[in-house]
């Protein structure tokens, strides 16, 4: 039960770090203040250096990401 609690969890972040970067993609190309473009591409990298470790995770529990709408 908690390893399916684990992968669900890993899943749901990587969905959520994914809507994240969507989000902060948006910030980057349309801000007009320094300072909230240099975060929001910050937050981009972040992001998918997380999203890179918790694949690896899943991968190690035998699963997969859920796919991205």
């Amino acid at each position: 039960m908690r390893g399916d609690n684990d992968t669900f969890f890993l899943q749901l972040m990587i969905r959520h770090h994914q809507g994240g970067i969507e989000m902060a993609g948006y910030a980057a190309q349309h801000s007009t203040t320094t300072i909230v473009r240099q975060t929001a591409v910050s937050m981009i990298d972040e992001q998918a250096q997380d999203i890179q470790y918790m694949t690896i995770l899943l991968k190690q529990r035998i699963a997969a990401p859920l796919p991205y709408p």
